[in-house]
């Protein structure tokens, strides 16, 4: 899965599980004022649906971590920008000799 298609996932699931917190907080309320649960059954399914959501939610969440990582361009310590200067250099470098001279200047 892409990064993208993991945050959709992720959202789906998060408003899944926000739902069914709802659903167990109107229930417990209800239980609350009338001193019992309506349907015990339903309320045991109904929190441990919560609770494997809150799972499924961490590990997605570690594969986004990962695949954002893997995502990421690999710039090691100014590797990247050394590069790119030197590049620079070599193809341009009459546009490079105008332009270190007004990056010192700026620098000090």
């Amino acid at each position: 899965m892409t990064s993208a298609e993991i945050r959709n996932e992720l959202e789906a699931l998060q408003r899944d599980r926000d739902n069914i917190k709802t659903q167990l907080d109107e229930a417990k309320r209800r239980a609350a004022a009338e001193q019992v649960y309506s349907d015990r059954g339903w309320l045991s399914r109904a929190e441990s649906a919560y609770r494997t959501k809150g799972r499924q939610i961490g590990k997605l969440q570690a594969e986004l971590s990962a695949k954002l990582k893997e995502e990421k361009p690999q710039v090691d310590n100014g590797s990247f920008e050394r590069t790119f200067i030197d590049i620079c250099r070599e193809i341009y470098p009459e546009i490079y000799h105008v332009i270190v001279p007004e990056a010192l200047r700026r620098m000090k």
